[in-house]
């Protein structure tokens, strides 16, 4: 067996590398979460439902609640996350904004990167 060489190039157009797979994380931005009671989540991680398919259905909960609109608009983070150029790409674990800060838009505290004209601290939300 031959170790490939190539190496991935990204689209400028759906996002995701060639052949259409995505990057960065991507809690509530493509994806939902529906519980055995029915509850909406962006995530498995992210304890905050955004309606029940009993009552507004999948589509129409994923399209209209406030959390799920929130995620995808990436000029609502927080922090250094808001402040990133990377966060079209990469947008940070929500999950983890919201386990430490109690804010889902808040800056992921475990990125280590730090952005470019960020002159907050390494942990500031």
């Amino acid at each position: 067996l031959q170790k490939s060489r190539r190496i991935p190039r990204f689209s400028s157009g759906r996002g995701g590398d060639e052949i259409g797979r995505s990057h960065g994380v991507s809690d509530g931005n493509g994806i939902a979460f529906v519980s055995r009671i029915g509850e909406i989540y962006p995530s498995g991680f992210l304890p905050i439902s955004g309606g029940n398919v009993r009552d507004r259905g999948l589509i129409e909960s994923y399209r209209e609640s406030q959390i799920f609109c929130d995620l995808r608009d990436k000029s609502l983070l927080k922090g250094k996350c808001g402040a990133c150029e990377y966060n079209r790409i990469c947008g940070g674990s929500r999950a983890r904004a919201y386990t430490v800060y109690g804010d889902y838009l808040g800056p992921d505290p475990l990125c280590a990167y730090i952005p470019k004209g960020w002159d907050g601290g390494f942990w500031e939300g």
